[in-house]
């Protein structure tokens, strides 16, 4: 009895080991299979699959904030809300130090343009991996891409807001800041950086975005090679170690169970 339940755990244990090995051996990430799109084309045949696409990054109807009704032309926008606290200058909504009211509905907030796309235009990108050029901890880039300031900001009627148009940025009204005067700017990505860049993702319609730990943005051209310069080799070893175990132990397995059955 105590021989054939070692033989069933050792039978499971087998099967697990060749099941777990063909996942590993068949994940396209693994193996380092990337579809490389190298002029940015569409097409369903990479319905759901890993890709790499290169190509200058382009946006249609840049990024906008309705709330003061500002249009750009930019991939990114920034609106940054700040409260003057008297002697420790101007604090941001976003700052854990801020204690500040500020009026429904206005806070600091990002903006991506409507439509980014990559190479020739027909595939979108997730706006996504645009917001990791404004970081400057991002690995994948080989240099920081600047945030400009937005200064030439058209008058707005924002009584509703409680503020008024500065050249540069809009503030509550008054001829020096007070304890409390809010002060609303803008940054944007300064387009002139931008050139070619790689993006790597799944495409999922016409759109390729981050799925789990795959997909990243570099600012070179990269290849799917320069990827998986070694992993594929490594994958298959663990596919082939993984595949013999699981057939040793399916095979000591069957050797008991008719041992005990032979027994029997």
């Amino acid at each position: 009895m105590f021989r054939k339940i070692i033989a069933v755990l050792l039978l499971i244990l087998g099967i697990a080991c060749a099941v777990y090995g063909y996942h590993i051996y068949s994940h396209p990430v693994s193996l380092g299979s990337c579809t490389d799109i190298q002029d940015g084309f569409y097409s369903a045949d990479n319905e759901g699959k890993y890709v790499l696409v290169r190509g200058e990054l382009s946006c249609h109807n840049g990024a906008h904030d309705d709330l003061f009704n500002l249009q750009t032309g930019s991939l990114l926008l920034i609106r940054t809300v700040e409260i003057y606290t008297g002697s420790g200058g101007f604090v941001s909504d976003t700052d854990p130090a801020f204690t500040g009211t500020l009026p429904d509905g206005l806070k600091s907030e990002v903006f991506f343009a409507d439509r980014l796309t990559i190479g020739c235009g027909e595939l979108d990108i997730s706006p996504e991996y645009v917001s990791k050029l404004a970081l400057d901890r991002y690995t994948d880039l080989s240099r920081v891409y600047p945030l400009a300031d937005l200064t030439d900001l058209p008058y707005r009627d924002l009584s509703s807001l409680g503020l008024i148009s500065y050249k540069g940025f809009y503030g509550t009204s008054g001829d020096s800041w007070k304890e409390g005067d809010i002060r609303v700017s803008f940054k944007v990505l300064d387009y002139s950086y931008l050139g070619e860049f790689t993006v790597t993702g799944k495409q999922s319609g016409k759109m390729i975005a981050p799925d789990g730990d795959f997909g990243s943005i570099y600012d070179t051209e990269i290849t799917a090679e320069d990827l998986f310069p070694s992993l594929s080799g490594a994958v298959r070893t663990v596919f082939i170690i993984l595949e013999a175990s699981g057939l040793l132990l399916i095979l000591i397995a069957v050797f008991l169970l008719l041992s005990a059955r032979k027994k029997a």
